[in-house]
């Protein structure tokens, strides 16, 4: 039997698969499964080729399996880089935020590890309780977006579910992102603009509207930002954030809709220092719906 980098550079399905990445892929194969590469093993895992759909571009696809019954336990994706790729891509791999990118060779063919099926977010159908659980892992995430040595922020302007994937099981999860073609680099001076764009997706992409999952995905990303982030301007992002918004839908279980001054209650105050937002968290508590507006009117004003 042949090795497992002969199969993949000798395949017909694949055009883009030559001798430096099939070795690529036959290293973090080895790696993933912690075997000498010189193991026969090796040589009798199972190889599944495919050419897929990938937005703008079509991507060759090797997936691996210990057999063939097997669910793939690696999957890697060639490509030919479009939009900002291939620097995001790259520090997106460096960062552990997005997959991890084997190869961007000379001639701009993109080499990634593919995420298997199921651990896509909203192919999962969390439950509330997991969603504030894999939350703390999405702020874990989001911090490794600013780049405090190169003063830099990643901006992946894709942010969605159906770009989001737990990894792992149990207390053992990471979130990482997929489709880094649009992504771009901001300055750090823009901050504030960019804490608005990450409250404003997590919000409406990923709390599912939820008080109680939005409250602890706040908590979690100002306690996973690195140091070198501002917290006052992070907060200023917040309240820019906030005072965008105008009726918010219930919860999961459906029903009236709340104002957002009745969300930012059901919500309470945030581990930021908002000024009169938090104020006003507190102080609606215990008031009533026309009470809340008058209240809201009375401080937004």
């Amino acid at each position: 039997m042949s090795s497992l980098a002969d199969r993949i550079a000798g395949s017909k399905r694949l055009v883009l698969a030559n001798e430096t990445r099939a070795e690529l892929i036959e290293a973090h194969v080895c790696r993933c499964l912690r075997i000498d590469p010189n193991d026969p093993v090796v040589g009798r895992l199972a190889l599944d080729f495919a050419t897929i759909a990938g937005g703008r571009r079509k991507v060759e696809v090797v997936t691996v399996r210990k057999a063939s019954t097997d669910p793939p336990f690696c999957m890697y994706g060639m490509k030919r880089p479009h939009g900002s790729e291939p620097e995001t891509a790259e520090l997106a791999s460096q960062r552990s935020v997005g997959p991890f990118v084997l190869d961007v060779s000379d001639d701009g063919i993109i080499l990634e590890e593919f995420f298997p099926p199921g651990a896509n977010i909203r192919e999962r159908r969390p439950t509330l309780e997991e969603l504030t659980r894999y939350g703390r892992e999405l702020a874990v995430l989001m911090g490794r977006f600013v780049i405090a040595d190169r003063q830099q922020l990643l901006v992946h302007r894709d942010e969605r579910a159906d770009h989001l994937f737990i990894l792992g099981s149990g207390n053992d999860i990471e979130v990482r992102m997929i489709d880094w073609g649009w992504a771009t680099l901001w300055p750090i001076t823009r901050l504030t603009e960019w804490a608005s764009e990450q409250f404003r997706w997590l919000f409406i992409q990923m709390s599912f509207r939820e008080p109680e999952v939005w409250r602890s995905f706040v908590s979690s990303l100002v306690t996973y930002l690195p140091p070198t982030a501002s917290r006052e301007e992070v907060a200023a992002g917040y309240e820019t954030f906030a005072l965008s918004q105008s009726d918010v839908p219930g919860g999961r279980g459906g029903g009236r809709r709340w104002t957002f001054p009745e969300f930012l209650v059901e919500c309470g105050p945030v581990r930021l220092d908002v000024g009169w937002l938090n104020e006003f968290a507190e102080k609606g508590m215990d008031l009533g719906p026309e009470e809340l507006a008058g209240l809201w009117e009375e401080m937004s004003g």
